[in-house]
């Protein structure tokens, strides 16, 4: 808002630069502890042949990628609440940019608040905190009748991210050591396939139906999600 295009731009895109070298030289200085998996290595093919392996396996584990799948899908609407604020609104771009401050603020509250459940009660709750806080904040964002209200959304955002990625770590419960690769790498897939095609689908719907109506289409994906992890998905801890 200070400097004239293109000044400030490159003063932001300078200043982020600099921190994320700041960052990538300290991440340097870290070191992974060794760990032995007493297992002799494999060739990718043989990695990828012991996939349909695992899936038919563990039966469990399927069910949680599937909720998983349908939960990331019904998520594909978030990168459109501060457009839709916009719209609904008119709001100036002054006005938008303030919302992930809410976003960020609700996501270092969510963190400790994350942290501190599932050191007591696992990381599948924080996967259905997450989602519920999801369905919540687009029924906000529908309902809302001031621009205010999506400060609410943003910081249920907030929460959510932090609750998906501390409740990602579920991932590391669900097998052994020497399998855990496979099972992180089969949960990374699927869920990245998803995150390729849903924007377009989202962006679809959008045309078609409007923000409201790709909300309420979402957060019911949502919710189907959320009933089919809490009731088909067993915690790896209580196994």
């Amino acid at each position: 808002g200070r400097w004239a295009f293109p000044t400030g731009f490159a003063l932001l895109f300078g200043l982020a630069g600099l921190s994320g070298l700041v960052a990538w030289f300290w991440l340097t200085r870290v070191h992974e502890p060794a760990v032995n998996l007493n297992a002799s290595p494999e060739s990718f093919g043989a990695f990828f042949k012991k996939i349909p392996t695992v899936l038919a396996g563990d039966a469990n584990y399927t069910r949680f990628l599937v909720a998983m799948a349908v939960l990331y899908l019904g998520g594909m609407s978030g990168n459109f609440l501060a457009v839709a604020a916009k719209e609904r609104w008119g709001l100036p771009e002054s006005f938008i940019v303030t919302f992930p401050v809410a976003m960020y603020a609700g996501q270092a509250v969510g963190n400790l608040l994350c942290g501190w459940i599932a050191d007591r009660r696992g990381y599948k709750i924080l996967q259905i905190i997450a989602n519920a806080a999801n369905v919540i904040l687009l029924l906000v964002a529908i309902l809302a009748h001031a621009p205010w209200l999506f400060y609410v959304v943003f910081a249920l955002k907030g929460l959510s991210i932090a609750a998906d990625i501390l409740g990602n770590l579920i991932t590391l419960e669900f097998s052994a050591p020497e399998r855990r690769p496979a099972y992180i790498g089969i949960y990374n897939t699927i869920s990245g396939v998803v995150f390729i095609f849903s924007p377009l689908l989202a962006g679809g719907l959008a045309e078609w139906l409007g923000f409201t109506g790709l909300f309420w289409i979402t957060a019911g994906i949502t919710a189907v999600g959320l009933g089919l992890l809490h009731f088909t998905v067993r915690d790896p801890r209580q196994c």
